[in-house]
């Protein structure tokens, strides 16, 4: 309970003797044990299964995922919250999250989707994100949202027509990824209407296109090990430039932005709508924002000074939607 992460775990099955044909259980007492209970193994245990996701365009899996849980009446000292969900960050945070849920968890799956699947299997990745989905999405009293008699619910379909589908958002490539995947600097990429960048993490749009009208935020990809050099991204730093002057000198990107090295960024517009490639490549073309500084006379760009604009002060709007 207080690991703070996932952990994957190998776990022995017994066959149930009772059973005509074979049936097969996981043996979770060493997993669903709470510190403190003395010598008693076995505690009230829950069961949640899964047999869809509607939330990624899924009303039927092809395996079916259980979730076991401790006895929700079950009153110890020494359950606490269950931290590989409700820490941080928590992989719930962009869910409903509605529901606390409380001890140890483990996520089985079996193998085929009837009634009652004999055999247990390996997990994967999409049956733990499915698991994720539906405790996020759950609701005491009325199911999860994603899958079972929860989706029905007026709620439910209400939250999920925001959400289920992908829109088209860009992938702008660092300089080792244009290399190392033979692609160019931009790239159209589907992103989930789930995205975080459309629930919490969009609270930051781009300052150059949001004085244009266009209400786009951006997320790095993950950099590895590269070098400095290998992550410099020239579109995404004209993109996340800042009308901003302190002490005479133009601010630039934020700081945690590691400029230069900023790495292959996605850009999506942060109410799912939709970014068009050549908006975002006339805004970079065009140098908008010195020519948006060069009105006050006052700025110097990251190093040296503002340059000329590309079009004259007189020049209409470059951008129309």
């Amino acid at each position: 309970m207080r690991l703070g992460g996932p952990s994957l775990q190998w776990v022995a099955t017994r066959k149930n003797n009772h059973e005509s044909a074979a049936y097969f259980h996981p043996n979770l007492d060493s997993l669903l044990h709470i510190p403190g209970h003395g010598d008693r193994s076995y505690i009230g245990r829950g069961l949640h299964r899964i047999r869809g996701n509607i939330l990624r365009g899924r009303a039927e899996n092809r395996d079916a995922i259980d979730i076991w849980y401790l006895d929700a009446n079950l009153d110890m000292e020494a359950i606490v919250s269950n931290q590989t969900l409700h820490s941080y960050p928590s992989p719930l945070a962009d869910a409903w999250g509605e529901t606390i849920w409380e001890g140890p968890m483990v996520v089985t799956m079996r193998e085929g989707n009837t009634f009652d699947p004999p055999l247990v299997k390996d997990i994967d990745l999409t049956a733990y994100r499915d698991a994720i989905d539906f405790l996020g999405y759950y609701r005491d009293g009325c199911g999860s949202m994603v899958d079972g008699i929860g989706k029905g619910h007026h709620l439910a379909k209400q939250v999920l027509e925001e959400r289920v589908g992908k829109v088209m958002g860009w992938r702008l490539n660092c300089a080792n990824d244009q290399s190392t995947r033979n692609e160019p600097a931009m790239v159209p990429v589907a992103v989930p209407k789930a995205h975080p960048l459309f629930i919490s993490e969009g609270d930051d749009p781009l300052k150059i296109p949001s004085i244009l009208g266009f209400e786009w935020v951006v997320r790095a990809y993950s950099r590895g090990q590269k070098e400095a050099t290998e992550l410099e991204n020239k579109m995404a730093r004209l993109l996340l430039l800042r009308i901003a002057i302190k002490d005479g000198k133009w601010e630039g990107p934020r700081s945690h932005w590691n400029n230069p090295a900023f790495g292959s960024v996605l850009l999506v517009h942060r109410r799912r709508g939709e970014v068009k490639q050549d908006t975002v490549l006339a805004i970079c073309k065009s140098r908008c924002p010195f020519h948006f500084m060069h009105r006050n006379r006052k700025c110097s760009v990251v190093s040296g000074a503002c340059p000329q604009p590309h079009m004259s002060d007189s020049a209409a709007p470059i951008l129309r939607r």
